[in-house]
């Protein structure tokens, strides 16, 4: 038995040549409630980082909710910019953060503990330096095996909340798993009361 590596194959794909120009963002973001990131986006290329960049500008302009779950994955960023130094940059126009003390600790290269009193300052620590996040959110997984996960979630602006963990006992596929938890938590937001 070995572990899982992880490869990725997106330096020639369509989005890796995406440039600024190529998206409308006063059209796409016309009624537009939320818009939400991830770190993978930016990694990809100079181009995905610019149009990035100008939607999530846009989206600010216009009040508009930005989410952000800023994963770092230092195999992705190969085109020259330094991965914390941008994602830090587009935290900072951003109003949820959805990731728990590791992705804080990459962004304000601090070494803050990965338990409740760890967290909490980190948080803090975060909203600090980037006034405009309004809450954070720590998307927890356990791994018990390949097959069994474990979800939950922490803290909101300044009150920390956990949730009672939900039990996934049938993984069919771990990788994008915190992405479709993202989505459900990010629906749970704008549909749910607080």
């Amino acid at each position: 038995m070995r572990s899982s590596k992880i490869v990725y194959n997106r330096f020639h794909s369509s989005f890796a040549h995406i440039e600024p120009d190529s998206v409308d963002w006063e059209r796409i973001l016309y009624c537009c409630d939320c818009l939400h990131w991830t770190g993978i986006s930016p990694a990809i290329s100079e181009g995905a980082y610019q149009t990035l960049k100008k939607g999530l500008e846009v989206a600010q302009k216009k009040g508009i909710t930005i989410t952000a779950d800023p994963a770092y994955r230092c195999n992705l960023w190969q085109y020259g910019r330094k991965g914390k130094e941008v994602l830090a940059e587009l935290v900072d126009v951003s109003t949820i953060f959805i990731g728990g003390v590791n992705e804080i600790n990459e962004i304000l290269n601090s070494d803050f503990g990965y338990d409740k009193r760890g967290f909490i300052s980190a948080s803090r620590a975060l909203r600090n330096s980037h006034p405009s996040i309004e809450k954070v959110f720590d998307k927890v997984r356990t791994g018990i095996s390949a097959s069994w996960q474990r979800h939950m979630v922490g803290r909101k602006g300044g009150k920390f909340i956990r949730t009672d963990e939900l039990k996934i006992t049938f993984v069919v596929n771990r990788i994008g798993s915190g992405d479709a938890y993202a989505a459900g938590f990010i629906y749970g937001l704008q549909n749910l009361d607080d």
